[in-house]
């Protein structure tokens, strides 16, 4: 990572450990983005991962609670379009799975070149960087 990273793109697992404290990736994932918010960089998610977040969240936190979660998400986060550009992009692509090519096409249309996920066999296909929460963080910490 020798040129400073403006923004970067957090594939769904990753916010997921962060929101739900999932064990054991919960430290990793949150240094990431605590990092990455101290550092302004801006850290961009897509559409069709916020609305997975608001029914994992309704789902764990209750019906009452998960409001306040999107709220502070919302305002911690850039949401990605995901719009018809974005699918026929997924479409085109040879990721085996479908969801994952849709993440990878959002951060390319926005000009992510950094992705981070724990499913690094679930980008090979990227020409994005694509690494760990881990990974980003050992990085940061040889600087």
């Amino acid at each position: 990572m020798a040129k400073k990273i403006s923004k970067i793109f957090i594939d769904t697992n990753v916010l997921i450990d962060v929101l739900t404290m999932r064990q054991p990736h919960y430290a990793a994932s949150l240094a990431l983005m605590d990092y990455a918010l101290k550092q302004k960089i801006t850290l961009c998610i897509s559409a069709d991962t916020f609305t997975t977040i608001a029914y994992l969240l309704k789902r764990h936190y209750g019906a009452k609670a998960f409001m306040q979660y999107l709220i502070q998400l919302k305002s911690t986060i850039k949401i990605l379009p995901v719009t018809e550009k974005t699918i026929e992009l997924a479409m085109g692509s040879q990721f085996e799975d479908f969801e994952d090519s849709v993440q990878n096409a959002a951060a390319l249309q926005n000009n992510i070149t950094t992705l981070i996920s724990r499913d690094l066999k679930g980008f090979a296909k990227s020409s994005c960087t694509v690494i760990s929460p881990e990974m980003f963080l050992s990085q940061i910490d040889k600087k």
